[in-house]
């Protein structure tokens, strides 16, 4: 990688964003920030931060997600249309509530199988059990929809615990 060309840094660093490369992504907007600020409208400046915070939400990193948001309000405010402040400010709030939360982790064991069943449609079943709570996932393929669907909308009325 050519780091003496900020527009090609820009480049990959987008690219790395974009195909969830988080930390590669990181590494190449600090380059830009550091050594090409003054290269960049503010416009781009605002999309490296929000960059960063895409990035830092993605790795967990709920304290830099937070600094990035703010510096985005604070220091490109006034390339920002309201709803993308308003969007910002709810953001803000969050992650600084989640600021000193430890990262979440999941452990699988090595032995660990899935039993996949095919139901009546034709759809993969898959028990889930969180703690004291059980039901039953289904798959169309490309998404997981549980008995409260998606972000805890609730997309049947049927209660498929067991």
């Amino acid at each position: 990688m050519d780091e003496e060309n900020p527009n090609l840094l820009l480049y990959q660093a987008t690219l790395d964003n974009v195909f969830n490369k988080p930390d590669e992504s990181n590494r190449l907007i600090d380059v830009l920030l550091g050594k090409y600020s003054n290269s960049f409208y503010d416009t781009i400046m605002k999309e490296l931060h929000y960059m960063k915070s895409a990035n830092a939400y993605r790795l967990q990193d709920y304290r830099t997600a937070y600094e990035e948001d703010s510096a985005i309000v604070n220091r490109y405010g006034r390339v920002c249309d309201s709803s993308e402040i308003d969007t910002r400010q709810d953001d803000i709030s969050v992650f600084q509530n989640l600021s000193n939360a430890p990262k979440m982790e999941i452990t699988i064991p090595a032995d660990s199988k899935v039993p996949l069943k095919r139901d009546l449609a034709g759809l993969f079943t898959v028990s889930v059990a969180c703690e004291r709570t059980r039901w039953t996932s289904y798959s169309t393929r490309s998404r997981l929809f549980g008995d409260h669907g998606i972000a805890g909308q609730e997309i049947r009325s049927q209660d498929h615990r067991r």
